[in-house]
């Protein structure tokens, strides 16, 4: 299970109930952003409806943003049946980020709403470009079966 996990569930519900959204910054650590995507994807509709896909696509980088957005156009994505085990999730094992450079992946094993495992691997990147400059941000999520996983960008980083 996720270490700190409540902790940051907190900080996540202070900021929104401050009515400021949570957002990329590069005092965050690769580790800590997916910690934040996943604690707004299990609520995702805490305080408003599809806020924690709303929090996902704040953290899309530039890129992935072309690839995925606009917005409601992200929001449908994370609820087709590939990525739908991601919200309402009721709990996650996150593996050791692995970070290279400026680059980051890390396998997050989850026990969705139903009850049934999912396994997806996040890859992040730290932009170079304002008004981004050194934040990290969210360039892909993938779901993997567990035989699929030394194929997967974790591989990649090594």
């Amino acid at each position: 299970m996720m270490r700190g996990f409540s902790g940051l569930l907190l900080s996540v519900a202070l900021m929104a109930g401050s009515g400021k959204p949570v957002e990329p910054s590069p005092a965050l650590a690769p580790a800590q952003v997916i910690q934040i995507l996943l604690a707004a994807l299990k609520h995702n509709d805490s305080p408003n409806v599809d806020d924690g896909i709303r929090t996902a696509f704040r953290f899309a980088s530039p890129g992935n943003r072309l690839m995925t957005g606009p917005e409601e156009r992200f929001i449908r994505l994370v609820k087709n049946a590939l990525y739908r085990p991601l919200l309402n999730h009721r709990s996650t094992d996150v593996r050791p980020i692995q970070i290279s450079a400026d680059r980051a992946a890390q396998r997050v094993k989850l026990i969705d709403a139903s009850g049934g495992p999912a396994i997806f691997v996040f890859t992040l990147s730290r932009q170079t470009l304002e008004p981004y400059k050194d934040c990290w941000m969210t360039d892909g999520v993938e779901r993997v079966q567990p035989e699929d996983l030394p194929n997967t960008q974790i591989a990649a980083l090594h």
